[in-house]
């Protein structure tokens, strides 16, 4: 019988393909498995919403004030996603996709039923996080501010305690509260949900956090300049605080940042409070802490101010999840709000939930992965965004688009839709491809 080199050849090559892919297997699960044994099941969950957070206003993510001293260092600890996006750029919207890991025309929840042809009230056929934990025997607390985070959505469901308070300018009672709620919940397994209004506008920073703002600026800057001037003039504070502000002036504009930066540190003080009775309590290493927000601001980046556009600078938003027993680690893929629940599900070891729409983010955990592609859906002109591979469209109203390089302009001031329309095309296929799924599952 003859030697056939090209046979041999053809079966040491069968033989080390087959190698290669027995020992990747066999690594995957072992470090798979390896990091399951690191996770909690039985962990307390802590997510802190801190609204109107933007992320490049967080130190962590490359700001130039120290606004975010004691976040940063539990970001030191913590996985840290430095591409985290929202799916809506409202705070009902936002909190109710990630507390359900629906994207917003599923649950179809929105502050503007008139305008949006949706609905004030979660479908019971929906379910929340804290419901889910509840089902597991969690003790389950939200302190939240008063205002669109309340019980008509639904996002008292399955709360055993629900407090919303009156007044966003001062935190002492929410605080307080929430801190004696994890003292007497300490001996269990709970959930704390903790959701702030202090860096929303009005930016009125209690006195002992001014640090880069003008005393001497006409725009109002604390909330009993506010409070004392709203009856004389009938406006709502919102109202009174944008009425001295004026868009063309520049030490207007850099007044306004520096009073939401000193939010942020006020911001930022709350938090350290809540993690340091975790740990004075001795349960800071059986706790998975999760910072995020559901939107951030505009300070005039698209000639406008506030959260209804589209843009990054609203959109990207930090998510900053410390995991006992997971090593600190950055990570540079998008990821989605939606994508919170999912993971907590999996690091408790629960049963997932058909409705989830999201993904878990625990195998980013182990390695780099490719993207995940972005949703968003907004109000007014600003319709959906759509990100995939380092590109953005957005969809306006009038049927026009806006398309954007991600890689080389990142907050976006140069479109390109004109200029490349074959990509506008090839977006808005591979949006529709994801919009028939999301509407099928």
């Amino acid at each position: 019988m003859k030697f056939n080199i090209i046979k041999f050849l053809l079966w040491i090559f069968i033989i080390l393909e087959l190698f290669i892919i027995a020992v990747f297997i066999f690594e995957s699960s072992y470090f798979h498995e390896e990091m399951m044994d690191g996770f909690c099941k039985d962990c307390n969950i802590v997510i802190i919403s801190i609204d109107t957070l933007r992320a490049d206003h967080v130190g962590i993510y490359g700001y130039n004030r120290n606004t975010t001293p004691y976040i940063d260092t539990l970001a030191s600890e913590s996985v840290v996603f430095k591409k985290a996006f929202s799916q809506a750029p409202s705070t009902v919207a936002s909190h109710m996709t990630l507390f359900t890991s629906l994207y917003p025309p599923i649950h179809n929840v929105c502050f503007y039923p008139d305008l949006l042809n949706c609905t004030q009230s979660l479908s019971s056929s929906h379910f929340l996080l804290a419901e889910l934990l509840s089902f597991y025997n969690y003790s389950t607390g939200g302190f939240i501010d008063e205002g669109l985070m309340s019980s008509i959505p639904g996002f008292s469901r399955g709360f055993d305690t629900w407090i919303e308070y009156q007044s966003y300018f001062n935190q002492t009672a929410h605080l307080l509260e929430s801190l004696d709620w994890i003292k007497n919940n300490s001996n269990e397994k709970f959930f704390l949900f903790f959701h702030t209004y202090v860096v929303h506008d009005p930016y009125a920073p209690p006195s002992n956090f001014k640090k880069w703002s003008d005393n001497n600026s006409d725009i109002y800057s604390s909330f009993i300049e506010l409070e004392k001037d709203m009856a004389i003039f009938n406006l709502t504070d919102r109202e009174l605080f944008w009425k001295n502000v004026s868009r063309e002036d520049l030490n207007d504009r850099n007044q306004v940042i520096a009073l939401y930066d000193e939010e942020i540190l006020y911001a930022d003080k709350i938090v350290e409070s809540i993690v340091l009775q975790l740990k004075e309590l001795g349960i800071y290493n059986n706790t998975i802490i999760i910072i995020t927000s559901d939107h951030g601001e505009e300070f005039w980046e698209h000639n406008g101010i506030l959260h209804w556009k589209l843009f990054n600078e609203i959109l990207h938003v930090p998510l900053i999840i410390k995991i006992p027993n997971i090593q600190h680690k950055i990570i540079n893929s998008y990821v989605r709000l939606i994508d919170v629940v999912p993971t907590i599900v999996e690091l408790l070891d629960l049963y997932t939930l058909p409705q989830f729409q999201g993904e878990s983010l625990t195998p980013l955990f182990i390695k780099n992965m490719s993207d995940r592609v972005v949703a968003s859906y907004g109000v007014h002109l600003y319709k959906k965004s759509f990100i995939k591979d380092n590109w953005k469209l957005i969809f306006l109203s009038n049927n026009s688009f806006q398309l954007y390089d991600l890689e080389n302009n990142f907050y976006e001031q140069t479109n390109l839709a004109d200029i490349y329309p074959n990509k506008v095309l090839e977006l808005e296929q591979d949006f529709e491809s994801f919009n028939q799924k999301i509407h099928s599952t």
